[in-house]
Protein backbone atom coordinates (compact mmCIF):
# COMPACT_ATOMS: atom_id res chain seq x y z
CA UNK A 1 0.00 0.00 0.00
CA UNK A 2 1.40 3.39 -0.96
CA UNK A 3 1.73 6.06 1.73
CA UNK A 4 0.64 8.95 -0.45
CA UNK A 5 -0.44 9.72 -3.96
CA UNK A 6 1.00 12.07 -6.52
CA UNK A 7 -2.26 13.96 -7.14
CA UNK A 8 -2.84 14.59 -3.42
CA UNK A 9 0.65 16.01 -2.95
CA UNK A 10 0.46 18.19 -6.06
CA UNK A 11 -2.99 19.49 -5.07
CA UNK A 12 -1.77 20.28 -1.53
CA UNK A 13 1.30 22.04 -2.95
CA UNK A 14 -0.76 24.16 -5.36
CA UNK A 15 -3.11 25.19 -2.53
CA UNK A 16 -0.12 26.13 -0.36
CA UNK A 17 1.62 28.08 -3.13
CA UNK A 18 -1.59 30.04 -3.75
CA UNK A 19 -1.85 30.86 -0.02
CA UNK A 20 1.78 31.97 0.46
CA UNK A 21 1.79 33.93 -2.81
CA UNK A 22 -1.32 35.84 -1.74
CA UNK A 23 0.09 36.54 1.74
CA UNK A 24 3.50 37.60 0.37
CA UNK A 25 1.87 39.84 -2.26
CA UNK A 26 -0.32 41.58 0.33
CA UNK A 27 2.61 42.15 2.69
CA UNK A 28 4.82 43.44 -0.17
CA UNK A 29 2.32 46.05 -1.46
CA UNK A 30 3.62 48.92 0.73
CA UNK A 31 7.22 48.18 -0.35
CA UNK A 32 6.55 47.89 -4.09
CA UNK A 33 7.06 50.74 -6.56
CA UNK A 34 4.04 49.83 -8.68
CA UNK A 35 4.69 52.37 -11.46
CA UNK A 36 8.29 51.25 -11.96
CA UNK A 37 7.28 47.58 -11.84
CA UNK A 38 4.52 48.12 -14.41
CA UNK A 39 6.90 50.05 -16.67
CA UNK A 40 9.45 47.23 -16.58
CA UNK A 41 6.72 44.62 -17.15
CA UNK A 42 5.50 46.57 -20.20
CA UNK A 43 9.06 46.66 -21.56
CA UNK A 44 9.35 42.89 -21.07
CA UNK A 45 6.06 42.41 -22.94
CA UNK A 46 7.29 44.58 -25.84
CA UNK A 47 10.52 42.57 -26.08
CA UNK A 48 8.52 39.33 -26.25
CA UNK A 49 6.15 40.84 -28.79
CA UNK A 50 9.05 42.00 -30.99
CA UNK A 51 10.53 38.51 -30.87
CA UNK A 52 7.21 36.86 -31.77
CA UNK A 53 6.80 39.22 -34.73
CA UNK A 54 10.33 38.40 -35.93
CA UNK A 55 11.64 41.94 -35.38
CA UNK A 56 14.55 40.63 -33.28
CA UNK A 57 16.50 37.39 -33.39
CA UNK A 58 16.76 34.84 -30.58
CA UNK A 59 20.13 36.07 -29.30
CA UNK A 60 18.93 39.68 -29.10
CA UNK A 61 15.71 38.56 -27.45
CA UNK A 62 17.56 36.53 -24.80
CA UNK A 63 19.97 39.40 -24.04
CA UNK A 64 17.21 41.99 -23.79
CA UNK A 65 14.92 39.69 -21.83
CA UNK A 66 17.61 38.75 -19.29
CA UNK A 67 18.51 42.44 -18.87
CA UNK A 68 14.90 43.45 -18.21
CA UNK A 69 14.39 40.40 -15.97
CA UNK A 70 17.36 41.55 -13.88
CA UNK A 71 15.87 45.06 -13.60
CA UNK A 72 12.49 43.60 -12.57
CA UNK A 73 14.12 41.33 -9.97
CA UNK A 74 16.18 44.24 -8.63
CA UNK A 75 13.10 46.47 -8.42
CA UNK A 76 11.21 43.78 -6.51
CA UNK A 77 14.12 42.90 -4.18
CA UNK A 78 12.25 43.78 -0.98
CA UNK A 79 9.24 41.77 -2.16
CA UNK A 80 11.50 38.79 -2.82
CA UNK A 81 12.99 38.97 0.68
CA UNK A 82 9.51 39.23 2.21
CA UNK A 83 8.40 36.23 0.12
CA UNK A 84 11.33 34.18 1.42
CA UNK A 85 10.35 35.08 5.00
CA UNK A 86 6.72 34.09 4.37
CA UNK A 87 7.83 30.78 2.79
CA UNK A 88 10.08 30.01 5.78
CA UNK A 89 7.35 30.85 8.29
CA UNK A 90 4.71 28.86 6.43
CA UNK A 91 6.54 25.79 5.12
CA UNK A 92 8.98 25.36 8.01
CA UNK A 93 7.69 26.98 11.21
CA UNK A 94 3.91 26.72 10.72
CA UNK A 95 4.13 23.22 9.25
CA UNK A 96 6.32 22.03 12.13
CA UNK A 97 4.02 23.42 14.83
CA UNK A 98 0.98 22.15 12.94
CA UNK A 99 2.12 18.52 13.24
CA UNK A 100 3.59 18.21 9.73
CA UNK A 101 0.68 19.83 7.91
CA UNK A 102 0.22 22.99 5.91
CA UNK A 103 -3.32 24.14 5.09
CA UNK A 104 -3.04 22.37 1.73
CA UNK A 105 -1.94 19.12 3.34
CA UNK A 106 -4.70 19.41 5.94
CA UNK A 107 -7.28 19.87 3.18
CA UNK A 108 -5.89 16.89 1.23
CA UNK A 109 -5.63 14.81 4.44
CA UNK A 110 -1.90 14.11 4.21
CA UNK A 111 0.95 14.98 6.54
CA UNK A 112 4.71 14.82 6.88
CA UNK A 113 6.16 12.40 9.41
CA UNK A 114 9.74 11.73 10.42
CA UNK A 115 11.47 8.49 9.49
CA UNK A 116 13.13 8.68 12.91
CA UNK A 117 11.26 9.46 16.10
CA UNK A 118 9.35 12.74 16.33
CA UNK A 119 9.27 15.33 13.57
CA UNK A 120 11.88 18.01 14.30
CA UNK A 121 12.51 21.53 13.06
CA UNK A 122 15.64 20.19 11.33
CA UNK A 123 13.49 17.74 9.35
CA UNK A 124 11.31 20.62 8.16
CA UNK A 125 14.26 22.94 7.49
CA UNK A 126 16.25 20.55 5.30
CA UNK A 127 13.14 19.30 3.51
CA UNK A 128 11.67 22.73 2.78
CA UNK A 129 14.86 24.51 1.74
CA UNK A 130 14.90 22.46 -1.45
CA UNK A 131 11.27 21.43 -1.82
CA UNK A 132 9.72 24.90 -1.73
CA UNK A 133 12.33 26.87 -3.70
CA UNK A 134 13.46 28.69 -0.55
CA UNK A 135 17.16 28.01 -1.18
CA UNK A 136 16.92 28.90 -4.88
CA UNK A 137 15.17 32.19 -4.05
CA UNK A 138 17.88 33.01 -1.50
CA UNK A 139 20.61 32.28 -4.06
CA UNK A 140 18.89 34.42 -6.73
CA UNK A 141 18.62 37.28 -4.20
CA UNK A 142 22.37 37.01 -3.52
CA UNK A 143 23.08 37.06 -7.27
CA UNK A 144 21.02 40.27 -7.61
CA UNK A 145 23.20 41.92 -4.96
CA UNK A 146 26.44 40.80 -6.65
CA UNK A 147 25.52 42.30 -10.04
CA UNK A 148 23.91 41.78 -13.42
CA UNK A 149 26.34 39.19 -14.81
CA UNK A 150 26.21 37.09 -11.64
CA UNK A 151 22.42 37.31 -11.71
CA UNK A 152 22.07 36.35 -15.38
CA UNK A 153 24.32 33.28 -15.12
CA UNK A 154 23.30 32.37 -11.58
CA UNK A 155 19.58 32.70 -12.30
CA UNK A 156 19.88 30.45 -15.37
CA UNK A 157 21.82 27.76 -13.49
CA UNK A 158 19.59 27.85 -10.39
CA UNK A 159 16.40 27.75 -12.49
CA UNK A 160 17.70 24.75 -14.45
CA UNK A 161 18.78 22.89 -11.31
CA UNK A 162 15.45 23.65 -9.59
CA UNK A 163 13.57 22.32 -12.63
CA UNK A 164 15.65 19.11 -12.60
CA UNK A 165 15.08 18.75 -8.86
CA UNK A 166 11.30 19.11 -9.23
CA UNK A 167 11.23 16.57 -12.09
CA UNK A 168 13.25 14.04 -10.08
CA UNK A 169 10.95 14.51 -7.06
CA UNK A 170 7.84 14.10 -9.23
CA UNK A 171 9.20 10.87 -10.76
CA UNK A 172 10.15 9.50 -7.35
CA UNK A 173 6.71 10.25 -5.89
CA UNK A 174 5.06 8.64 -8.91
CA UNK A 175 7.12 5.47 -9.15
CA UNK A 176 8.57 4.68 -5.73
CA UNK A 177 6.50 2.26 -3.69
CA UNK A 178 6.81 4.44 -0.57
CA UNK A 179 6.29 7.68 -2.60
CA UNK A 180 9.30 9.31 -0.96
CA UNK A 181 10.87 12.12 -2.94
CA UNK A 182 14.36 13.59 -2.87
CA UNK A 183 13.06 16.14 -0.32
CA UNK A 184 11.93 13.30 1.93
CA UNK A 185 15.38 11.72 1.81
CA UNK A 186 17.09 15.05 2.51
CA UNK A 187 14.75 15.76 5.44
CA UNK A 188 14.50 12.12 6.58
CA UNK A 189 10.71 12.28 6.23
CA UNK A 190 7.82 10.75 4.35
CA UNK A 191 4.31 11.91 3.49
CA UNK A 192 1.45 9.75 4.75
CA UNK A 193 -2.26 9.75 4.03
CA UNK A 194 -4.69 10.28 6.88
CA UNK A 195 -7.65 8.89 4.94
CA UNK A 196 -9.03 5.74 6.50
CA UNK A 197 -9.52 4.12 3.07
CA UNK A 198 -5.80 4.26 2.23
Amino acid sequence: MRNSYFVERIAAYLIDIFIVTMIASLIAIPFTNTKNYEKLSDEASKITENYQKGNIDTKTYMNQYLDINYDISKASGVSTILSIIVYVLYFIVFQFYNNGQTLGKKFMKIKIVSMGNDLTMDNMLFRSLFNNSILSNILVSVFILIGKNAYIYGFSIVTFLQFCYVMICALMISFRKDSRSLSDFIGNTKVVSLRSDK
